[in-house]
């Protein structure tokens, strides 16, 4: 559709010319022109103007529906596999974060890594204990016994349910 402002530039032109007529049939009467009735030149104006917008938007807007019947289209053939794929994922339960299966992820330079410090350890560990033992023997050292562990506290936490108040003992 034009803009407002040019329709109402071609209406004043209307009426202008229709003032322009009236003025020229009474200054010449033996030559009088048809006079111009301004609302219907601007009602056939505006029809003229909506059906040709109407007729662009009616192609413009077949066309969108037809991209979007392709698109909708194209995207069922695309669900299939997907589907499939998916069907195939939850069967066969490929999934590796799964809950219903243990996955040991085993990095070998890690492995590697920890049992040569594990093994050095070991090492460190019977060499101290031989030097214990060795320095045991000479200052006829003998262990203590191994302590009884402690009775845990067995005051009573709640009393008629009510809780007793912390005493800090």
């Amino acid at each position: 559709m034009p803009s407002p402002k040019s329709t109402d530039a071609y209406r004043d032109g209307l009426i202008l010319h229709e003032s322009q007529i009236k003025q020229y049939n009474i200054e010449n009467p033996e030559y009088k022109q048809s006079e111009v009735n301004t609302d219907d030149c601007m009602a056939e104006y505006l029809y003229n103007k909506f059906r040709d917008c109407s007729d662009h938007n009616t192609v413009v807007n077949d066309r969108r529906s037809m991209q979007i019947h392709k698109a909708f289209k194209w995207l069922l053939f695309a669900s299939i596999p997907m589907f499939i794929s998916s069907t195939i994922f939850i069967l066969f339960d490929l999934d590796v974060s799964s809950p219903r299966k243990e996955t040991p992820i085993i990095d070998q330079s890690v492995v590697t890594a920890i049992n040569g410090i594990k093994s050095e350890l070991n090492t460190v560990i019977e060499i101290y204990n031989e030097e214990k033992k060795v320095s045991a023997v000479k200052n006829n050292y003998v262990p203590p016994p191994p302590q009884a562990p402690t009775e845990p506290d067995v005051r009573p936490l709640v009393e008629n349910d009510k809780p007793l108040p912390n005493t800090g003992e």
